[in-house]
């Protein structure tokens, strides 16, 4: 009987996601070990779970790449209080990283009306669901008289 442990550096998939996230590990190490040793490991086991998160098989690692981006924005922001970013729903989320990419260019502008507006926003779920505020093209010509809006 031969002994063989397949580890998670034998799944390229796995490798596709520690690569990703290599971009990850500052951040996370900011908000998870940063400040003053507390004679404990607490917060060693804090940025190793938080680490883990990309080492899941449900997410994608094109995603971690986008979420990083995402943090490059919060960052470049002079912002009054810090913006909400959970990690897991985005890097689970199927949304089409075109989509992802129209809707981070807009955070900026999103997180300087909330602000304005007394408002929270989680930049997270903003460039999951925000629609752009892409208006679709007018088919109808309100200038003339028309009874009935034409139908495709």
């Amino acid at each position: 009987i031969k002994y063989s442990e397949k580890t998670i550096i034998d799944d390229p998939e796995i490798g596709e996601m520690i690569g990703a996230s290599a971009d990850m590990i500052k951040p996370v190490a900011e908000q998870t070990i940063n400040g003053m040793y507390l004679g404990t490991f607490e917060r060693q086991h804090k940025f190793l779970d938080a680490m883990s998160i990309f080492l899941n098989p449900e997410i994608r690692p094109e995603n971690i790449k986008i979420l990083r981006k995402i943090c490059d924005v919060l960052d470049s922001l002079k912002t009054k209080k810090d913006i909400p970013v959970n990690f897991f729903p985005f890097l689970r989320t199927n949304i089409p990283k075109a989509q992802a990419e129209l809707n981070l260019a807009q955070l900026p502008q999103a997180v300087r009306d909330a602000e304005k507006a007394g408002k929270e926003i989680n930049a997270t779920d903003y460039v999951m669901s925000n629609v752009n505020f892409v208006k679709p093209q007018q088919k109808v010509d309100l200038s003339k008289e028309t009874k009935y809006a034409p139908v495709e």
